[in-house]
């Protein structure tokens, strides 16, 4: 407990001085500059700080993202450049000490800050990471949108700069207890890493499952990752009585392990827990578990919902360019969703400018991506958005959600990105021709007034000036005279 209060001590001394220090108002000042500086083809630049890109598949969407992205023209004319920076492993070397650890993520966060050509950063591993790591990128004036940081302690100091594309523990802890009173669990176990982000989830659970259901919380155990016996935590567990199923909260990883022990040691309990479980090196180990129809199926929360038919292209696209084998996981999601996200927020700000894009993420309309909706409150939270529950059914996944939780109508939702349908620079809600083409933009389109983005009309007459022989004829107007012929009916001259 006395480490957690000094970390955020530290963290708080640290935003304190970044207040107080005139650099870090230079540096905001500067990276405005360069942005509105910026000309057509200047690359928008964004960091991608995670672990080593090989570990999981989040990394794979962001370029997916990119890549799709660039090939249509980028983003106000420019291309995304993408920096990865994958050394965040060696903050969970065990031999590290917890300054060891800060200095580690301040590094990464630091790398990026120095960079005044940045707009934003997406990633971070963790919720802790994602804390620290946030306030370096409010103080230098740098767009932070944190893919995967649950925990409620980022967005509590309400910064211009800090979002978060997936949904808080507290969102997410309700829907598990109600998703597990739903499938009647009527005595849990509930088995949890110390961190701030697990011990948070866990919490929420067992508060909703015991105040709002006749839940019994029959056994509970917590434990620091690098030091937790498995084994001894197994067997005590087998030896409770009377348990419906096993709640995990930890990292994929770890869940993975604990998970083979209590199949080893012959528990048949379903397993439920956070969207960690939703990674490859969990369900591998579930796939080789529960494809035997004597087990209880386990329940897999995520936000990605594979076999939805709005995802099938999105499918089809990673494994065309990663693999027929590599199936995209809710990591691979939000990676992708999180970048055609950013490129929505400059889209509709039609500025790179960091705090223009954060004013317009903070209040656009929501939108659709493959994990589903999203839209912000002002703290940079995600309004709420329902999670999906997959389970094995003869070697595939079927997907139920909560029926407390009212579904998301997508039916009318603009798709993130999809902001300007003809890529003529001007978003959709306020372009009077949204499906203008290539040949019509080329030749010029209204930028201003009740007309913007329709092809220059000078005599409004319904015809493109390019397409008319001559443009602006009041005096045949006036008398009445039809308007100059349009160019593909001018009469072929008389050959003799």
């Amino acid at each position: 407990m006395m480490r957690i209060k000094l970390f955020f001590l530290g963290l708080s001394l640290i935003a304190l001085a970044g207040c107080m220090d005139q650099s870090y108002q230079e540096a905001k000042k500067q990276r405005t500059q360069i942005a509105a500086d910026s000309k057509d083809g200047d690359p928008i630049v964004i960091g991608i700080p995670w672990r080593s890109a090989d570990s999981d598949l989040f990394i794979a969407g962001v370029k997916l993202a990119v890549k799709e992205i660039n090939q249509k023209g980028g983003v106000l004319n420019s291309p995304l450049q993408i920096i990865i920076n994958d050394s965040e492993s060696a903050f969970n070397k065990e031999t590290l000490s917890t300054g060891a650890r800060q200095d580690v993520i301040l590094k990464i966060a630091n790398t990026f800050a120095t960079n005044p050509y940045l707009t934003a950063v997406i990633g971070h591993s963790s919720s802790s990471i994602a804390l620290l790591a946030s306030v370096v990128y409010q103080n230098n004036g740098i767009l932070f949108l944190a893919p995967i940081a649950r925990y409620s302690k980022l967005t509590e100091h309400n910064f211009d700069y800090i979002f978060r594309t997936i949904s808080t523990n507290a969102e997410t802890g309700t829907q598990l207890a109600d998703f597990a009173a739903q499938q009647g669990y009527k005595n849990i176990a509930i088995l949890h890493s110390r961190d701030d982000s697990s011990t948070e989830l866990a919490d929420t659970f067992a508060t909703v499952l015991l105040n709002k259901y006749t839940t019994n919380i029959v056994y509970r155990r917590s434990f620091f990752d690098n030091t937790v016996d498995i084994v001894s935590l197994v067997i005590d567990l087998k030896n409770t009585q009377k348990l419906d199923a096993v709640f995990i909260a930890s990292s994929s990883q770890l869940s993975a392990k604990i998970y083979q022990q209590i199949r080893n040691m012959g528990v048949k309990l379903p397993i439920i827990g956070g969207e960690t479980l939703d990674t490859k090196i969990f369900l591998d180990r579930l796939m080789q578990w529960e494809s035997a129809k004597n087990l209880p199926k386990s329940s897999v929360p995520t936000v990605f919902n594979a076999s939805a038919p709005g995802n099938q292209q999105f499918v089809r696209q990673f494994k065309q360019e990663y693999g027929e084998n590599v199936q995209p996981d809710y990591l691979a999601a939000l990676g992708y969703d999180t970048v055609n996200l950013l490129a929505h927020g400059i889209q509709r700000a039609q500025s790179r400018i960091p705090v223009e894009v954060a004013v317009a993420l903070r209040y656009m309309d929501a939108c659709k991506g493959v994990a589903g909706k999203y839209e912000f409150k002002h703290n940079g939270d995600l309004k709420s958005k329902p999670l999906y529950f997959k389970h094995l059914v003869e070697n595939d996944y079927a997907y139920e959600q909560v029926k407390s939780v009212a579904a998301v109508n997508e039916a009318d939702m603009d798709t993130c990105n999809d902001i300007d349908r003809d890529h003529d620079t001007i978003p959709n809600n306020m372009d009077a021709c949204p499906n203008t083409t290539h040949e019509e933009i080329a030749h010029g389109i209204i930028l201003d007034g009740d007309k913007k983005g329709c092809p220059i009309d000078t005599d409004e007459n319904g015809v493109a000036d390019y397409k008319e022989a001559c443009v602006d004829n009041p005096a045949a107007e006036s008398a009445g005279l039809p308007d100059c012929p349009h160019k593909t009916e001018t009469p072929e001259l008389d050959k003799d």
